[in-house]
């Protein structure tokens, strides 16, 4: 009778982790040079989320509502109707309702926002109270940004050039 024994010998098992090894310390370098990327890319959704909302709710509301940028760095949008002291300030007074805050990573700068006081702000029919941007940076230099029309039209763009020039994504 034949005895065989199946399974790995010491040196077979010792070259597969080492082919493991190997290719986890790749996939964690390539992971990490496109994490500066990827924060980008959200804080840009969580611009483009937080103009939108307030955009919404002005006209669910019929109300006057700001976007405003936060400490953090971020941004805010708040129904600017006075409730504590001033309407239509463009600046969260207290009383006045949040209707959603977004903070952005350490790694993303926000390089210009090129609204009017800084603050974007929507009438009770979603229309802008004039058109600008907000345009933000990564470590790596790439440049993302949500630009609103005048028509209240919200759109996503790029640079390639450090901010010369964009691309409507």
């Amino acid at each position: 009778m034949r005895n065989s024994k199946t399974g790995l010998t010491m040196v077979e098992l010792m070259v597969c982790l080492c082919i493991c090894a190997a290719l986890g310390v790749a996939g964690s370098a390539a992971w990490y040079g496109m994490l500066p990327d990827l924060e980008l890319d959200s804080a840009v959704r969580d611009v483009y989320t937080v103009m939108q909302a307030a955009r919404i709710y002005s006209i669910k509301e019929r109300t006057e509502v700001a976007v405003s940028p936060v400490q953090g760095p971020g941004l805010e949008a708040f129904v600017d109707n006075g409730a504590g002291t001033d309407a239509g300030n463009g600046r969260r007074d207290a009383g006045e309702t949040l209707i959603c805050k977004r903070v952005f990573p350490p790694a993303v700068d926000v390089v210009r926002i090129t609204f009017s006081a800084g603050r974007l702000r929507f009438n009770s029919r979603g229309m802008p109270r004039g058109a600008g941007s907000v345009c933000l940076r990564n470590r790596k230099g790439k440049h993302l940004g949500v630009s609103v029309a005048i028509s209240g039209a919200l759109s996503v763009k790029e640079s390639k050039d450090g901010g010369s020039t964009w691309k409507r994504l």
